[in-house]
Parts: C-alpha cells; sequence; structure tokens
C-alpha cells in the first residue's frame, strides 16, 4: 500500500520536510517513488505539487494523519481532521499517577479516644498518656527502613622491600 508521508531533512535543529509518495513499509530515509512537496517549519512554507497529491490519492494512496491534516488545512482535501499522536510530557504523566490526598476537614478526622498506662511502680516518675491519633496520621505510610552494610577493609599485603 503506498503511503504519502513527511521525510525529514536537513541539520540538527533545522528541520525540513519533504512530502513523498512511498510503499507503508519501507523506512522514511529510503527512496521514495515521487516527491510531492516539502515544508519549511521554521518558516511556515509549503511547497506542494496539488495535481500529483490528489492523482495519487485517487489511485488508492493513504496519506499519514499529520499529511492528512496539513492538506485539509492548504485547501486541498475536505473533511474533518484525523487525531495525530501527541508528546507525553514525564511530569504530567506523574501528576495524572499521583493518589488524590484529601485534605484535613473536622468531619473526615477520626479521633482516637486517649489511654492512660497502668501506673508505674516507680511512685517519682508522672503517668504518661497517648497522644490523641488523627486519621490522617494513622493513614500514612509507615518510614522506610534503611539497612547500613558494614565492610570491612582487609589491610593490604605487606610486600617485602627489595
Amino acid at each position: 500500500m503506498l503511503s504519502i508521508r513527511l521525510q525529514r531533512v536537513g541539520r540538527s535543529k533545522q528541520a525540513y520536510f519533504r512530502l513523498i509518495l512511498q510503499e507503508k513499509t519501507a523506512n522514511p530515509k529510503s527512496k521514495n517513488l515521487e516527491l510531492l512537496g516539502s515544508y519549511d517549519p521554521r518558516t511556515k512554507v509549503y511547497v506542494l505539487k496539488e495535481d500529483r497529491i490528489k492523482y495519487w490519492l485517487s489511485q488508492g494512496a493513504k496519506a499519514t494523519n499529520t499529511v492528512h491534516n496539513m492538506l485539509i488545512d492548504k485547501g486541498i482535501l475536505t473533511g474533518a481532521k484525523k487525531k495525530t499522536a501527541s508528546i507525553v510530557k514525564p511530569e504530567v504523566v506523574a501528576a495524572e499517577a499521583a493518589p488524590v490526598v484529601a485534605e484535613a476537614t473536622p468531619a473526615n478526622i477520626e479521633t482516637i479516644p486517649t489511654e492512660t498506662a497502668p501506673a508505674s511502680p516507680n511512685l517519682g516518675e508522672p503517668v504518661v498518656e497517648a497522644a490523641p491519633v488523627t486519621a490522617e496520621v494513622a493513614a500514612e505510610k509507615p518510614a522506610e527502613v534503611v539497612t547500613e552494610t558494614k565492610i570491612e577493609e582487609t589491610p593490604a599485603p605487606e610486600t617485602p622491600a627489595v
């Protein structure tokens, strides 16, 4: 199946695209059947061979979504635009994956009744009461346990002086 697609040419950070006709399974950087136009994204200049594009579309060639939308913008095709792939930024994905934590309001905070410790055998020490625990504190994850590994240093063997 033939495909009308963009082929990136130009130097690094100075993109320039060719509109080419090519077999759909072929590598976009490989040889093409026909050059149908070009597009410079820096200056927004389009050079399109409208008659050849219409001819190949009538012969059954399919335009990629980006090329299809570009041809609609330029008036060569009519119809609705197609969805194209978009780049998802990592911080957006992380924000969507982060759990939503409800804010603490008096309505959603539960207090646990305080407990008194049994009287200590030493009469001189005061009785310590447990602090009230809120649902917010109880829902927190336990602290990560960091284990330390000791590395034993072995002395280097002494070499006799020669």
